[in-house]
């Protein structure tokens, strides 16, 4: 069975990786919200930039 200071230690060092984690998401979040706000997704914008190819 662990102890306390066994997972206090292991907390800590996943904290880093938490916080990457949400940093990530909130960026993913705030690019989709940002997208969508202009009236396309991405896959659209990809069907433009291939239609503009041509």
């Amino acid at each position: 069975m662990n102890t306390i200071a066994e997972d206090n230690a292991v907390a800590v060092q996943l904290r880093p990786l938490v916080m990457l984690v949400a940093a990530f998401s909130l960026v993913v979040a705030a690019f989709l919200v940002t997208t969508a706000s202009l009236g396309a997704s991405p896959i659209n914008s990809m069907d433009v930039a291939s239609l503009d190819r041509r």
